[in-house]
């Protein structure tokens, strides 16, 4: 009889166990599938951004120009009233970046960004009909740091319509706005910058050896260019030459590159 009961009292521990077993096992497969959808999830978020500034042919930011994001995670914004746009809380992942508006050719045309791991800067020039006419901006839009400045008077007001000549380990070329400002994205080298105009331009060559941040270079023009009488990095007042008034209000710069008052100028 006792030896019944222990049998039976065995079957039931050991009927007991392998329905735990079982159980816990289903849980364990359960924890398991949220955790992989918990980590495909997070691999689309983190905490990278990819951002930058849209221009026109002018150098003025580019309002309204819709931006698509590609790859690992699909997005799209558009532009802010300065031609800004970013996409931020994203993964380390490979995407590509590109900007769309009738009437307008973006250079670059696409930007891809194979094995992000930090967050970048990738900026758009646009010309055409309905983004200021013929392309002036060229080259070095994109990259982890920005050589930025801006050409002011001796006054201290912007002076648009300089060439800046970006030349070393990457190569490109903008013309100043109505801001007096300019702004190109590169990596980790070594540069030189040179400006040109219908004026003497102070200094005339900077060369930027081992280039490892964001760097700042102003430059001061002589008689002859043309200054935004009022405008300080901002939306400038009548333009002027010479000193004497030619036009009407300029419009606002492009945000990338902000010229504050007394020639300094934040990087973006």
């Amino acid at each position: 009889m006792k030896t019944s009961y222990r049998v039976a009292l065995a079957r039931v521990v050991l009927l007991a166990t392998a329905s735990g077993m079982i159980a816990g096992l289903a849980a364990c497969g359960s924890a398991s599938e949220g955790e992989d959808t918990s980590v495909t999830a997070l691999s689309l978020a983190g905490p990278l951004a990819i951002s930058g500034t849209i221009v026109d042919a002018r150098g003025n930011g580019l309002p309204g120009v819709t931006v698509r994001l590609a790859g690992a995670g699909q997005a799209t914004v558009v532009t802010s009233a300065t031609g800004m746009y970013a996409f931020n809380n994203i993964g380390a992942a490979s995407y590509s970046v590109q900007a769309t508006l009738n009437g307008c050719t973006f250079a670059p045309n696409v930007v891809n960004l194979n094995g992000l791991i930090a967050s970048t800067v990738v900026n758009f020039d646009g010309s055409g009909p309905s983004c200021g006419g013929a392309a002036q901006n060229s080259g070095a839009t994109s990259g982890a740091f920005t050589i930025s400045g801006r050409v002011a008077n001796a006054a201290g007001n912007p002076v648009r319509g300089v060439r800046v000549a970006l030349n070393g380990a990457a190569q490109g070329v903008r013309t100043t706005a109505d801001t007096g400002t300019f702004s190109f994205q590169v990596n980790s080298g070594s540069y030189s910058l040179q400006p040109s105009g219908s004026c003497t331009l102070t200094p005339n060559v900077v060369n930027l050896s081992g280039v490892t941040g964001n760097r700042v270079q102003n430059f001061v023009a002589g008689a002859g260019c043309t200054a935004v009488v009022g405008g300080s990095g901002g939306a400038g007042g009548g333009a002027a030459s010479g000193g004497a008034a030619t036009g009407g209000g300029g419009a606002g710069g492009a945000a990338s590159a902000g010229g504050g008052s007394g020639g300094e100028t934040g990087p973006k």
